[in-house]
């Protein structure tokens, strides 16, 4: 059951076994499971265990499975910042957002993207916008508010 191999997967990445979840990812996938899901569960391994280019070709998998899906942007993202690209990661991120403005964590690191590239007053109006959108309460807002100072 391929769904039942995901849930398994997510479950163990969850734990922080990630050779076990790798595994039932890879079940999933050898049992046809039709969602960018699978692929962004084998991104989450690969990168975690140190394969970037791996979690590079499970996102993009993803996205030809699920065009348009903020979460792989995101992700793609992610990925882009961290290899140091941070002009190609404000792309994907600033794609995920147009498809979902309140993907959170894609708003911050665009504004880590933008502040990256020397774009301060760009990178302090996006966080000053994520602060605005999150609710009072969000665990989220201590960090956020400390990027808005370093960006000031």
């Amino acid at each position: 059951n391929g769904q039942a191999q995901m849930r398994l997967g997510y479950a163990f990445a969850d734990a922080g076994d990630l050779a076990r979840a790798e595994r039932h990812f890879n079940a999933a996938l050898a049992a046809s499971m039709p969602t960018a899901d699978v692929h962004l569960g084998l991104a989450l391994c690969y990168v975690s265990t140190g394969r970037p280019r791996e979690a590079a070709q499970a996102l993009e998998v993803a996205r030809r499975i699920e065009p348009g899906n903020p979460v792989v942007e995101a992700n793609l993202g992610a990925l882009a910042l961290e290899a140091g690209g941070a002009a190609k990661a404000a792309g994907y991120f600033r794609a995920a957002l147009q498809i979902d403005p309140d993907l959170h964590q894609a708003r911050f690191n665009l504004a880590r993207a933008l502040a990256r590239q020397g774009r301060r007053a760009d990178a302090l109006a996006e966080a000053q916008l994520l602060l605005d959108r999150l609710p009072a309460g969000a665990p989220q807002r201590a960090e956020v508010e400390r990027l808005v100072a370093a960006l000031r």
